[in-house]
């Protein structure tokens, strides 16, 4: 119970990151992943890295509550429900994140 409130925490939290990047707040980012993107460029790599940002921590939060819904209720779909919520929002949320990388930054590094 404590681990599915933690992650629905550290969920919000990367929303609040991901909204703060997504409004073009690049220090937030680490400087290796900043270094080659253009100024002309900047706009576009900030609202990517934002959303892909904001469904990672969408989806923790989506997987504490349903996790902790599940708990209460006692019922076994809510828990494959959470899953696939945490595993859909960390694919998508990742290759968003590597995508912006890789066309804006011309590499992960």
């Amino acid at each position: 119970m404590i681990g599915l409130i933690v992650s629905a925490l550290i969920g919000a939290l990367c929303v609040a990151l991901g909204r703060r990047v997504k409004d073009g707040n690049i220090s937030l980012l680490q400087s290796y992943h900043t270094h080659r993107v253009t100024e002309d460029d900047m706009p576009h790599f900030c609202k990517s890295m934002g959303l892909g940002l904001i469904i990672l921590g969408g989806g923790l939060v989506g997987f504490g509550v349903i996790g902790v819904l599940a708990l209460c209720v006692k019922l076994d779909l809510f828990t494959v429900l959470a899953f696939v919520c945490l595993a859909a929002s960390l694919f998508v949320g990742l290759v968003l994140c590597l995508y912006a990388l890789i066309k804006y930054n011309k590499g992960i590094f």
